[in-house]
């Protein structure tokens, strides 16, 4: 049976956000900051939103309940930032020629598309210091946030854990409530390298991956939504290939791909793995009945590309490009998308539902 992979309207992307429909902006995200173009005048130049320089992973949060629209009507996006502590470490740091392997403590920052409003929702301790001789090292590390449409609510997740430790705690942030809450103690899953693991809320819980440092492995954990954990797999695959995307595909079933275009299906209810026979196809959560599906495949000279087709329509042509899952964002409504490699790898454009490509 062919899986289909239900995210969010908005990967995180490397240089390009996502549009919902042609009156809500496309975020640009580049060089460490946002900018803003209207999808109807695509030539026109972006406007630049903020001067931060070190944001990073932001996501889109679209919904289409009342009460997000009238909190966010044009959307929001969340992201990470560096705090002053980490700014002020790091310069510290690359003046005396220090490099090391490890990831900083940041903030997350909400920016509402509306009012140009930016909000920290989850920041530093007062006391929140690094690599300054004789005083302790303060501050919170956090994953990137994922934005989630599921049963439990609309929500913002992540993970964090005080720099130098060994325990995160996943975290969710609940906008119509302007909370933040914690899921749980993550005492089963590993820390690597200081790294805060990568969660996703789905339709049955929380699903956190962690890379182990030995080669070819991946770790999942699977929690129900109150915290409690269902199920630990450990995968070992190539040591060639690299994860590259991982999500709940429905209520039984996580799934995750690798660089090699191979898909792998985790039963939540056993523990079995298997590889997907077919490809998994990428959906609007906010549209998954008038989605058009994106498929992902590898090609031998081209690497890793992206596929998509009108299922109402089987005759119509499909439109393929060279690209991963983190090079493209599907719309809110299912129908049009924006990517990054056309034409030629290093340029932007919408692809529209009628097959138009506006670069």
């Amino acid at each position: 049976m062919l899986k289909r992979l239900i995210l969010c309207c908005l990967l995180a992307l490397p240089a390009f956000a996502a549009s919902a429909q042609t009156t809500v902006p496309i975020i640009l995200w580049v060089a460490g900051d946002l900018y803003v173009v209207d999808p109807d005048n695509p030539s026109e130049l972006p406007r630049r939103l903020t001067e931060d320089g070190t944001i990073s992973d932001p996501v889109m949060i679209r919904s289409n309940t009342e009460s997000l629209r009238t909190l966010f009507p044009s959307g929001a996006v969340a992201y990470r930032s560096l705090p002053y502590a980490a700014r002020d470490a790091l310069n510290r740091i690359q003046t005396d020629g220090f490099i090391a392997d490890f990831d900083l403590p940041t903030d997350l920052i909400l920016y509402n598309l509306a009012t140009d409003e930016q909000r920290t929702i989850a920041g530093q301790p007062e006391n929140a210091s690094l690599f300054i001789d004789g005083v302790p090292n303060m501050g919170t590390v956090r994953s990137a946030p994922h934005w989630s449409i599921n049963p439990m609510g609309e929500m913002l997740v992540w993970t964090e854990l005080p720099f130098g430790g060994n325990t995160a705690f996943a975290m969710r942030y609940l906008p119509t409530e302007d909370q933040v809450a914690p899921i749980t103690i993550l005492n089963n899953v590993p820390i690597y390298n200081g790294r805060a693991p990568e969660i996703r809320a789905g339709l049955r819980g929380y699903l956190v991956h962690s890379a182990p440092s030995a080669s070819g492995e991946q770790a999942f954990y699977i929690y129900d939504e109150s915290g409690v954990l269902l199920r630990a797999v450990r995968v070992v695959v190539s040591d060639s290939e690299a994860l590259i995307a991982f999500d709940w595909l429905d209520f039984n079933t996580v799934g995750f791909m690798l660089d090699s275009a191979r898909w792998f299906l985790i039963d939540i209810n056993s523990g079995t793995v298997t590889e997907a026979a077919q490809p998994v196809e990428l959906l609007s959560q906010t549209a998954i009945s008038m989605s058009k599906p994106v498929r992902f495949g590898v090609d031998p000279d081209l690497g890793l590309f992206w596929e998509i087709q009108d299922i109402g329509d089987p005759t119509l042509p499909s439109y393929a490009f060279p690209g991963a899952p983190d090079r493209l964002s599907l719309a809110p409504g299912g129908r049009d998308l924006v990517f990054i490699g056309f034409p030629s790898f290093g340029g932007a454009a919408i692809w529209w539902g009628n097959g138009e490509i506006t670069p």
